[in-house]
């Protein structure tokens, strides 16, 4: 069984303020895999969006 993890941030600042910002979990067992991630960025005028991604993959 193997785990991993993983995170990112971004930022770009102009005119705008702008942020980006993701984490997530992966795990492995055999030919199986699961992995569940979560997101979040936004901009100018309080945008903000959101993302949960969960994905399965079955290597044959």
């Amino acid at each position: 069984m193997t785990t991993g993890t993983l995170d990112s941030f971004d930022a770009r600042i102009t005119n705008n303020a702008m942020y980006k910002g993701k984490v997530g979990v992966e795990t492995t067992k055999g030919k199986h895999s699961f992995g569940l991630n979560y997101g979040i960025g936004g901009g100018n005028r309080g945008r903000v969006d959101q993302t949960l991604q969960a994905n399965y993959r079955y290597q044959f």
